[in-house]
């Protein structure tokens, strides 16, 4: 079994500007996935995998936000490799929001919004199932192929090549899926429920600054004194980047002509 590179999405964490990533430089190999049979917490789990290599024998990418790294997955691919972006919590938090009203046409208030308990620690919660933050963070050392922030997204390109240890791999890009930037909005909402929010999010918190302050440092040393270098001449060379819309057009084509119909009628047999 060849190595299979998985990308756990968190919802709100730069997740579709990584997924265009992936997909342009796995043409034809990557597979955005979903649960195919039904599983506990709605989770993409071995079976699903096993099924998933049947659609696309060829994988060497999957990505999807029912992906989580402490199901079975290594049954079927024990090289299965790791990755996710980390994301402020209460940035995240307050752009799940926004995307809920503005995207998905939720209409609802703050207050509402609030009381959808599964919106809190989100982050924490996707690399541990149990939301045990001890063991999300052993398990983001331990399992991980590479783990970056939103607001080092250059960074961590650059860490993944390097990890990937390919010089085809392309990680210019464009941004995809925001939400939008209202700092007036943000402001108004961390002044009357910054302290809720926070709170509400605390494991993602301190999570993210566990990630930040030590995972990260030691993967920066591990790469060597060029990272810096090597960020600022990725930034330069990613606004030259040239969409290749034919390439494109295919991937699309693949998606919404083979993959997406297969594996929908797979979802239907098992009744989901």
């Amino acid at each position: 079994m060849k190595d299979l590179l998985a990308f756990v999405h968190i919802e709100k964490a730069a997740g579709t500007t990584l997924v265009h990533i992936l997909r342009r430089n796995f043409f034809g190999r990557y597979m955005d996935v979903r649960p195919l049979t039904r599983s506990a917490d709605a989770a993409f789990t071995a079976n699903d995998l096993r099924l998933s290599f049947r659609v696309n024998p060829f994988l060497g990418c999957i990505a999807g936000h029912s992906l989580k790294p402490d199901y079975d997955l290594d049954i079927i691919a024990p090289q299965i490799r790791y990755i996710t972006l980390l994301r402020d919590p209460v940035d995240r938090y307050i752009s799940q929001f926004r995307y809920w009203n503005r995207h998905l046409g939720k209409n609802q208030n703050f207050e509402q919004f609030f009381k959808h308990a599964p919106a809190w620690n989100v982050q924490t919660r996707k690399i541990d199932r149990n939301g045990n933050i001890e063991q999300a963070k052993k398990r983001l050392e331990e399992n991980f192929f590479q783990v970056g922030l939103v607001e080092d997204f250059d960074e961590f390109l650059v860490l993944l090549k390097a990890k990937i240890a390919s010089k085809h791999f392309d990680i210019r890009y464009q941004s995809h899926n925001t939400a939008g930037s209202d700092n007036t909005e943000r402001e108004q909402l961390l002044q009357k429920y910054g302290d809720d929010i926070r709170r509400a999010n605390s494991d993602d918190i301190a999570l993210y600054n566990w990630v930040k302050n030590d995972l990260l440092p030691r993967q920066r040393l591990e790469y060597g004194d060029s990272l810096d270098a090597d960020i600022m001449m990725a930034e330069a060379d990613n606004k030259r980047l040239r969409p290749r819309k034919f390439k494109s057009y295919m991937d699309y084509a693949m998606r919404k002509l083979y993959i997406e119909p297969v594996s929908g009628l797979i979802r239907c047999a098992h009744g989901l």
